[in-house]
């Protein structure tokens, strides 16, 4: 699994960063969708730890996938 450094809150310390692929809902316009997406956790204690680069990415895979499930039920006529 992927490493990088960054900050855990639980911690309270710079520590390394676990990047494990993970199942994630997000609410988009009142309708949950999953993805999965690479989430950082902290590999000392374990926790979830936010991280902007990796969050922002799911959100906007998030929103793509919403398109995509639009998109099929608009033009699936048949």
């Amino acid at each position: 699994m992927p490493f990088k450094k960054g900050y855990c809150p639980t911690c309270d310390a710079e520590r390394e960063l676990e990047i494990k692929v993970v199942e994630q809902t997000f609410p988009i316009r009142g309708e949950p969708v999953t993805i999965e997406a690479p989430v950082a956790f902290c590999a000392i204690c374990g926790e979830e730890v936010f991280d902007r680069e990796l969050d922002f990415a799911a959100l906007e895979q998030a929103y793509a996938e919403h398109r995509r499930m639009k998109a099929k039920t608009q033009f699936n006529w048949c």
